[in-house]
């Protein structure tokens, strides 16, 4: 059965406040919510953020203060709104970037997630945490070949990274899972922390939807 979409995501700049960081160290009686009627604060361009600014243009192109992870522990962020692009010409050729008059390179997809997200879900095995991903530059008679090698790209990233010893690939929710077959609705989160497929890819491009 079809999971109807209704989610909703608060996006937000964040900062670094006492009471924000109070709010976000508390833990939640919220096991028995479904996932669609829970509200999480999603971070807009998460990965631009000053304090991994570089340069003269990329503090200029920065839309959050914290680091990934900061965001995360900090600031209760549970959502993640990244955009990306392929750059072959790069050791990592998956990068993440925020378009302005110019595209801002803010490194390496994998190297984000290896320094950012892995030790955050390694210290806290109860976080549900969801990626909204926005290709970049994948347009013209080439889009299709883009697309592709940028999910190749992926699929490498999250069978490598792993949490515990667990591959991401293997923390990503599929709701086509004999799991969730007798579900009409999105799960619980209890029973998504329990499944252990508490990570959430979203895109805007139908081949990554893999």
């Amino acid at each position: 059965t079809a999971l109807a979409f209704r989610l909703h995501y608060v996006a937000a700049a964040t900062s670094r406040q006492a009471e924000t960081s109070s709010l976000a160290a508390r833990r939640l009686d919220d096991g028995d919510l479904k996932f669609h009627e829970t509200t999480f604060i999603a971070s807009h361009n998460a990965h631009a953020a000053l304090a991994v600014s570089e340069g003269f243009l990329e503090p200029l192109g920065a839309n959050q203060d914290d680091n990934i992870i900061d965001q995360l522990t900090n600031d209760g962020v549970r959502a993640l709104l990244l955009d990306i692009k392929l750059n072959e010409a790069e050791d990592e050729p998956l990068r993440l970037v925020h378009s302005t008059i110019i595209t801002l390179d803010y490194g390496g997809f994998r190297s984000g997630l290896g320094s950012n997200l892995i030790p955050f879900l390694e210290q806290n095995e109860d976080a549900v945490i969801s990626f909204f991903l926005e290709i970049k530059d994948d347009v013209g008679e080439n889009s299709a070949t883009v697309r592709n090698r940028i999910m190749g790209q992926l699929q490498g990233i999250f069978s490598s990274l792993t949490v515990n010893g667990v591959p991401l690939k293997d923390m990503t929710f599929k709701y086509d899972h004999d799991l969730w077959k007798d579900h009409e609705d999105w799960p619980r989160l209890d029973e998504i922390r329990r499944s252990g497929q508490r990570i959430f890819v979203f895109s805007d491009r139908l081949e990554i939807a893999n």
